[in-house]
């Protein structure tokens, strides 16, 4: 499996929700060295609308990068959508994820 980074969104209720925005590179190292490029966004989690995790080779959530919209910005080059365009994101991945689980 190669490692990833996935974008999620805290809504207001301080939910997490998927937002489809993830990435990997061309390997696993050049994942790693481009999560920790991010490092200096990190706004602490008090002030953080967005994280973003790290999911090692393993699939594990290995770390996470808290950010503020503007590291999303900075990260992404796209304005935040909605909190409801997040929360419908996420309810369509949950949905997705159970009927995959009852094909299999």
């Amino acid at each position: 499996m190669q490692s990833f980074m996935e974008m999620i969104y805290i809504d207001s209720e301080d939910n997490a929700r998927h937002t489809n925005i993830g990435r990997s590179a061309e390997s696993n190292a050049a994942t790693w060295a481009e999560f920790n490029s991010y490092r200096h966004l990190d706004v602490g989690p008090e002030k953080a609308r967005f994280l973003l995790d790290y999911h090692n080779s393993k699939g594990d959530l290995a770390d996470t990068i808290r950010l503020d919209v503007s590291g999303f910005i900075t990260i992404t080059g796209e304005r935040p959508k909605s909190d409801d365009v997040y929360c419908a994101i996420d309810a369509e991945y949950w949905a997705a994820v159970r009927c995959a689980s009852t094909a299999a």
